[in-house]
């Protein structure tokens, strides 16, 4: 990781992504519905007693993978498609994941038993994703342009899309600014856990927005997202969701 980066943790109560100043809300919030029946909230009780709710992908009837610091600690886990509750039966935070230690291994896989039956479910990346390559990117995050950074809180789905500037570690990095990509969003708090897609499979899983020192996040161009690379974890994933 870079030494002259300061990081943020994107999980926050139920308030998606920052979008290009250029290019109408309800664009992305089309965009969004493509995404609508996998891209799912998730929710959980934390040690402050409070309910926080943030994004994940549906994996499996009964299985959903989202950032282990959305849901570490929580009790009463619910994730809900559309408007179909799930309680989480059964929550595994990868083994690696370190609390205190932002971006490393930030995967956690959820399981129902009352399942969601959907027609369609998301395919892993196997990792072909390349640099230069554009992305989409679901979550119900906070939401703003991204002169501004985040403002307003609404719970509604919203896709955009990101360029892959590098591979750094187990991340895959993207560069948010006005204009790169057709409809150019940076993840906000909230979108934690929500899925990346390159070339239409699941190939990253949104954990943290960095800046240069000195730099307030507030998902505003020129800030870089980070998420975590889904084809590093296959193994694990598998073993457990199959």
């Amino acid at each position: 990781m870079r030494a002259a980066i300061i990081i943020a943790v994107l999980c926050s109560p139920l308030v998606a992504g920052t979008t290009d100043d250029a290019v109408p809300d309800e664009r992305y919030v089309e965009y969004g519905r493509s995404f609508s029946t996998y891209t799912a909230r998730i929710s959980g009780i934390g040690g402050d007693g409070r309910r926080a709710s943030a994004s994940c992908t549906l994996l499996t009837p009964h299985w959903a993978i989202t950032a282990a610091h959305v849901v570490h600690g929580c009790t009463d886990v619910i994730v809900t498609s559309g408007t179909l509750p799930r309680a989480a039966a059964t929550v595994v935070v990868h083994p690696e994941w370190q609390r205190d230690v932002h971006g490393l291994h930030d995967l956690a896989l959820v399981r129902c038993d009352e399942p969601l039956e959907l027609d369609f479910f998301p395919a892993l990346s196997d990792g072909d994703e390349h640099v230069g390559q554009v992305v989409s990117i679901a979550g119900y995050g906070l939401h703003g342009r991204l002169t501004e950074g985040h403002t307003t809180h609404d719970g509604r789905l919203r896709a955009g899309t990101q360029t892959i500037e590098r591979f750094d570690r187990s991340l895959i990095v993207c560069h948010a600014h006005c204009g790169t990509s057709v409809l150019e969003l940076c993840i906000s708090p909230g979108d934690s856990g929500g899925p990346l897609f390159a070339g239409g499979r699941l190939a990253g899983v949104s954990s943290f927005t960095m800046a240069r020192k000195g730099t307030a996040l507030r998902s505003r161009q020129g800030e870089e997202t980070a998420h975590t690379r889904v084809s590093l974890y296959l193994e694990w994933i598998l073993g457990l969701v199959r």
